[in-house]
């Protein structure tokens, strides 16, 4: 495996994870507001 294949395999887990993420919050009913505000991001 190649420093690029480990860098993309990483990035791929972790978006996979913070979409999970997503739905659950979702799932809990927070509003878009909060949680783009726990991931520092602006509407």
């Amino acid at each position: 495996m190649t420093l690029g294949d480990v860098v993309y395999r990483i990035r791929e887990e972790h978006f996979g994870q913070i979409i999970v993420y997503v739905y659950q919050l979702a799932l809990e009913k927070k509003s878009l507001f909060d949680i783009l505000k726990y991931f520092k991001l602006s509407a």
